[in-house]
């Protein structure tokens, strides 16, 4: 029965230093994403905000220049009824 609160203890302990630890990883990560974003900023003068929107742009560009393309003929308009 001695060893029952050493148990609990170390367990306890082991709980702390993965609390401890998953706390330091969020905030690490969380400081690389803004030094990281900073930098991208930096480089392109682009912020990450930014990226979505210009993608956006991009493609509905693309999709208006592929509908401005003649269209294939359909069988149904060469016949007249």
């Amino acid at each position: 029965m001695g060893s029952l609160p050493l148990t609990i203890l170390a367990f306890a302990g082991y709980v702390l230093a993965l609390l401890c630890a998953l706390l330091a990883y969020r905030v690490g990560v969380a400081v690389g994403s803004r030094r990281a974003h900073r930098l991208w900023t930096e480089w392109t003068g682009i912020s990450p905000a930014e990226l979505h929107s210009r993608a956006f742009d991009r493609e509905l560009r693309q999709l208006r220049r592929a509908i401005g393309r003649p269209a294939d003929p359909w069988p149904e308009q060469g016949r007249e009824d």
